[in-house]
């Protein structure tokens, strides 16, 4: 069995998610199929994560893709939650999903007392209501509950997604445009017209297979993790990928990558790796159930911290030293410091310039500060 050591695990993923080399300016799907999707419950550290992953990335260059071009997807996705899909991906993540969260999904109308006919005829006012384009929650609501009735209304008006939630899953509709501070839904089928998988199994397989891919080496518990899934779900489609995955040990601990990759692996011992300004919930944070990986346990809780939040981590050698935070002013984007260690003077000029160039997102400069 091939060992490797950490830092060629921390330089393999960093190099599969662009984040070594950036993908060349303009090329926005490459920095978001990398990384299968961008978490993206809170917009401003979604468009860090793209920036990071392109080369000189603009925010109207994301909003031309979320809203214009269509080739990202705004829909729930992995874990519950509010991502960023690349359109190119997005029939396969529905496909797959569905496999795993469809039985959840009846089961929580089912647990809310809501009969499956019920459901249907929710499912199919909505997506009347939502015939000739997007509309808010209220707009939504007000032609739907006369069709449904009353026990409707909670469903489609509730801020925590719900009704609107579990449609995105099955793959029924997806977001559209905010307006304001009112989100959009849109039918998927008119948003987004890929073509579909009709196997969900083998969706869920090359789901899989992309995360070791990029995310690699894992364990199967790290691929349940990602998915939002349970090992038993995804253990038949763990299982049929096997002849294609190779064990490699890393810290005493038996991994999987795909076979094809090991040597891609090896080559990143001694990789120089640079200095990282991830933002809270950044794909690299998110993909592994244990984060031993990226700093100690006894550290986990000032980047893990309360109510599933994820800070915005400060990456030397592919180690979390620290966290940031940022305040934009007119001209200027404030980011603050906390170091978890003594950091070099080398260290704290590669963060200016990476502060420096996610301002850059906004067209503002950076001034960088430490907290005491």
């Amino acid at each position: 069995m091939t060992e490797v050591s950490l830092h060629a695990v921390r330089g393999f993923r960093m190099r599969r998610q662009h984040l070594i080399e950036r993908a060349p300016t303009g090329n926005l799907l490459e920095g978001v199929e990398a990384v299968h999707g961008i978490q993206a419950q809170i917009s401003a550290h979604a468009q860090f994560a793209v920036a990071q992953r392109i080369e000189r990335c603009k925010s109207a260059e994301i909003d031309r893709a979320l809203w214009q071009e269509k080739s990202l997807i705004k829909t729930w996705a992995m874990r519950g939650t509010v991502h960023w899909l690349p359109a190119t991906e997005e029939p396969l993540f529905v496909a797959g999903m569905r496999v795993v969260r469809l039985p959840s999904i009846e089961r929580w109308w089912r647990n809310e007392g809501i009969a499956p006919e019920q459901v249907r005829q929710f499912h199919a006012a909505v997506l009347e209501a939502l015939a000739d384009g997007p509309k808010t929650r209220q707009e939504v609501a007000a032609a739907a509950v006369p069709q449904v009735g009353e026990w409707a209304e909670p469903y489609l008006l509730s801020s925590w997604g719900s009704g609107f939630k579990r449609m995105c899953q099955a793959g029924l509709i997806v977001f559209g445009p905010s307006r304001g501070t009112n989100v959009t839904f849109a039918r998927r089928d008119s948003w987004t017209p890929h073509e579909e998988w009709a196997d969900g199994d083998a969706a869920l397989r090359e789901l899989i297979r992309r995360y070791v891919r990029s995310f690699g080496p894992v364990t199967i518990q790290d691929a349940a993790y990602w998915l939002g899934a349970t090992i038993r779900e995804i253990q038949s489609a763990w299982t049929a990928l096997q002849p294609e995955l190779a064990p490699v040990r890393v810290i005493e601990q038996e991994r999987w990558l795909l076979a094809a990759d090991v040597d891609v692996l090896t080559a990143m011992e001694g990789a120089r790796l640079p200095v990282r300004l991830v933002p809270a919930f950044d794909p690299l944070l998110l993909a592994h159930r244990e984060k031993t990986d990226l700093l100690p346990e006894s550290l986990r809780r000032r980047i893990y911290g309360a109510a599933a939040w994820v800070y915005p981590s400060v990456l030397v050698g592919g180690a979390i030293v620290g966290k940031w935070q940022y305040e934009r002013k007119s001209k200027l984007m404030i980011v603050t410091i906390e170091p978890f260690q003594k950091l070099t003077k080398a260290t704290q000029r590669a963060i200016e310039r990476e502060a420096n160039y996610l301002a850059k997102l906004s067209g503002r400069a950076a001034e960088v500060r430490y907290a005491e």
